[in-house]
């Protein structure tokens, strides 16, 4: 069998069943792009909803949220915020994830 045939999990499955860790998403991420001809978004490719990616991509230090979201933890928008507020009072130096999370939690795009 070559490897071309052999079936990978999505990152995010294998993140949420503790077989990947944060750091590996990078490693998909050049996979998807070495591969683009499947026709798939990153996001698809990664197991991801199109918000879960939107939100990811503004600070990877959400995944976590987003796993908590997906286990029906509370809402991705509620975890998000309280990400967020987090931030604001332990990390106010990132000031660009601050600010992009803020647009993202009330809808409005980034001016």
């Amino acid at each position: 069998m070559s490897d071309a045939e052999i079936e990978v999990a999505p990152f995010f499955t294998l993140y949420a069943e503790g077989r990947a860790s944060p750091e590996d998403i990078h490693v998909f991420i050049e996979v998807c792009h070495e591969s683009a001809e499947d026709g798939r978004s990153l996001a698809e490719f990664l197991g991801m909803t199109e918000e879960e990616f939107g939100v990811l991509a503004l600070d990877f230090e959400i995944l976590p949220q987003i796993a908590a979201a997906r286990r029906g933890e509370g809402p991705l928008r509620v975890l998000v915020a309280k990400h967020y507020a987090e931030m604001r009072m332990n990390h106010p130096e990132l000031t660009s994830h601050i600010w992009a999370i803020s647009h993202w939690l009330t809808g409005k795009p980034p001016v």
